[in-house]
């Protein structure tokens, strides 16, 4: 890459940066150190060849990945021989020195080298990524854990959630909200009420069981329906706050999202941690996944994770899970994955769970071992509730 300066150095310093941005991830890793080898010797070559004849680099490294004090130390080692056998000085003085930033960084299926070189006021940015090496020992492979759906039910028009009580069940959708009985080993539909009002194309809503009714929410209104002989739906407009578990969110005004005073907008949220720490894992409107602790403050996002997730208790591993919507080998199709957090870093724990189309909604069970998946059938057109649930071992 050649040194560039003015307006196009600057486009392509800020494309760069967001390119290594995209690519921050607390994700673990093995990062033996003869693995760091190859692309700094590439990436050294790059360098030299976009900065020109330079007598000497200042060399600044920032580590953004989840590799090792001591693994980080060696990359940046490999580097500074690599350039200087190719004749270049490293100085700790930056007056005068062409300025040499190097961040590590690493998403869920690369490690990045990016290289940012400033000379006076020319930048310059090359990068090296490398595949990740899979990094689950045998021991942690046998210990995986495993996701189980079963269905709860299928119908033509779009579900947004299901509320299972004792012999009833009610099922959101976007335009109504229809009672169900037990009847033997099936549902049998008692009622189904309209919701008034518009709705938007692409809606979200839910569930609660609240005093003896259920109650709707979905943008920009609020359902009650009064359950037993005589059930009649109420609706108005929703200035209440939804009971989510990070506390009181409501939905954007006019979206499909999730709005709170301190963080950022979002489409679903899940808790997690270990040792009795809570951490906020929430699917940001902006593609990233983001990590919040008990007390609300950020400490990390990362990208590569779908817009749904929900937590789960099961008694397996640090007990309790994160399920992540992702995408299946096909690529019109879903798939659900079971993570943990751990020390800040997210760690697979399951083979993901294919679909047989997308997952539009995925939310946190009323009951805490299980979650509510919703999916699309592409063969047969129908969407499915599901119930998920997570069984030790294989």
């Amino acid at each position: 890459m050649e040194r560039s300066g003015g307006r196009a150095g600057r486009i392509l310093f800020h494309a760069a940066r967001l390119v290594f941005l995209l690519g921050l991830v607390v994700y673990p890793s093995s990062f033996p150190q003869n693995a760091a080898g190859a692309p700094l010797r590439e990436l050294a070559r790059k360098i030299l060849a976009a900065a020109g004849p330079l007598e000497e680099f200042s060399l600044s490294f920032r580590d953004l990945s989840s590799a090792t004090t001591s693994e980080v130390t060696e990359s940046k080692r490999a580097l500074e021989e690599e350039l200087r056998a190719s004749g270049v000085r490293i100085t700790e003085k930056p007056d005068g020195a062409a300025k040499l930033v190097v961040t590590l960084s690493e998403n869920l299926t690369d490690r990045l080298w990016v290289a940012e070189i400033q000379r006076g006021s020319a930048r310059g940015v090359v990068m090296v990524t490398r595949q990740r090496a899979p990094s689950v020992s045998r021991q942690e492979a046998d210990s995986q854990l495993t996701i189980q759906k079963k269905l709860i039910i299928e119908q033509e028009r779009p579900i947004l959630d299901v509320l299972l009580l004792d012999k009833e069940m009610v099922v959101l959708d976007p335009e109504q909200v229809s009672l169900y009985r037990r009847k033997e080993e099936s549902w049998e539909l008692r009622q189904a009420f309209s919701i008034p009002g518009p709705r938007l194309l692409d809606s979200r809503g839910r569930l609660y069981a609240e005093s003896g009714s259920a109650v709707a929410y979905l943008p920009e209104v609020r359902c009650t329906l009064g359950l037993g002989p005589g059930a009649v739906l109420d609706c108005g407009d929703s200035p209440l706050s939804l009971p989510l578990e990070i506390g009181p969110v409501e939905f954007a005004k006019g979206r499909n999202y999730f709005a709170h005073r301190a963080l950022p907008p979002f489409y679903t949220m899940a808790s997690s941690g270990e040792g009795g720490g809570v951490l906020w894992v929430l699917a940001g409107i902006d593609g990233r996944t983001h990590l919040f602790d008990k007390s609300l403050s950020p400490i990390g996002s990362f990208t590569g994770w779908g817009s749904d997730v929900a937590g789960i208790e099961t008694g397996c591993g640090s007990g309790r899970q994160v399920l992540v919507t992702t995408r299946s080998d096909t690529a019109e199709q879903d798939a659900v994955q079971a993570f943990e957090i751990r020390g800040r870093h997210a760690v697979a724990v399951s083979p993901a769970l294919d679909f047989p189309g997308p997952i539009t909604a995925l939310w946190t069970g009323d009951q805490k071992n299980l979650a509510l998946a919703v999916c699309r059938n592409l063969r047969t057109g129908l969407y499915a509730a599901l119930h998920l649930s997570v069984v030790c071992g294989r």
